[in-house]
């Protein structure tokens, strides 16, 4: 058996579901010129570089929490992506990401009234895919993120890690997959946790996939895409975030450490002008949101979590 990969796949740069900004991906083409699967990228161009440019802006509304107050939060979060081939059976692809959370806390009884408002993160890593046959690719890579509140210190913020999972292509309308991510904590220990790749076609125009989601700091998410007429495209899909960052020294835990997991739902609805622009739209709630507050050693101070939380999303990709 030939070390190439499927011509269906071999010039496509995975998108890991993995720590990270994530900002949804261009919608289809018409049925003239449909793009390739959206578990992954658009081909690399074999004579050189390609660029992207994603932004997007997230907010979720006034919302309830369980032992009193309440809480809203403004996101946004661009991202620059370089995607090249190395070698006939290698990929290498590059990105830089920042956000910006703005919180909004008023009366958290359980986390010291306003336990931190904006955060700063900026996260950096490597993507190297190898195609060890027709069938398979070996994607992995490391990491590095900063994550602070306005006024903490940077290289008191910074984590890193390393991902490495493993892609299968059943067939031209199935490629499924999985693999492990380590990071290091801010005063935590290591973490663990599963990532997934997934692209499974039912029809020309539906499918499944595990590139998911508006923007945010992502562990791994499933979506059901339709592309039910040209230029537009809608999904529905769900998936799990995690931010845990540094605090200043001002508020109620100095140089302490904030966290914040959820699971937000969508549905979305894109359009894409032509093969190098498109804008998507979300409208979704999010559930199971617990915020966490710890001193400077790590010590637990509080936690709460909150009611269903509405939220919406606008995000858009220029590619180059």
């Amino acid at each position: 058996m030939s070390n190439r990969p499927n011509p269906a796949f071999r010039n496509l740069a995975i998108a890991l579901a993995t720590v990270g900004l994530a900002v949804a991906p261009c919608p289809a083409q018409s049925n003239q010129a449909k793009p390739p699967p959206r578990v992954a990228e658009p081909p690399i161009d074999d004579t050189g570089l390609t660029f992207s440019i994603s932004a997007g802006y997230q907010h979720t509304f006034n919302t309830s929490l369980h032992n009193g107050g309440d809480y809203e939060v403004n996101r946004v979060g661009l991202e620059l992506k370089i995607k090249t081939k190395v070698a006939d059976d290698w990929r290498l692809e590059g990105n830089l990401r920042y956000m910006f959370d703005d919180y909004k806390f008023s009366g958290a009884t359980n986390l010291g009234g306003n336990p931190w408002s904006d955060i700063n993160t900026l996260q950096l890593d490597v993507r190297a895919q190898w195609w060890m046959n027709n069938d398979m690719a070996l994607i992995f890579g490391p990491f590095l993120m900063w994550s602070r509140e306005s006024g903490a210190s940077w290289s008191d913020s910074l984590t890193g890690g390393a991902f490495a999972g493993v892609m299968f292509v059943s067939s031209n309308k199935f490629a499924w997959g999985g693999g492990i991510g380590l990071s290091s904590q801010l005063e935590d220990s290591l973490l663990v946790y599963p990532i997934l790749f997934l692209d499974w076609k039912f029809t020309d125009s539906m499918k499944l996939s595990s590139v998911a989601g508006p923007v945010g700091l992502a562990f791994t998410g499933v979506e059901w895409v339709w592309e039910f007429v040209e230029h537009f495209e809608l999904g529905v899909g769900a998936r799990y975030e995690f931010r845990r960052f540094r605090l200043d020294e001002s508020g109620v835990a100095p140089n302490g450490v904030g966290e914040d997991t959820e699971i937000p739902f969508w549905a979305r609805l894109s359009y894409r002008f032509n093969e190098h622009v498109a804008i998507d739209g979300y409208a979704g709630f999010i559930v199971g949101t617990e915020f966490i507050l710890d001193d400077s050693g790590g010590n637990r101070l509080g936690s709460d979590k909150s009611d269903a939380a509405p939220t919406i999303a606008l995000a858009v990709r220029i590619d180059f």
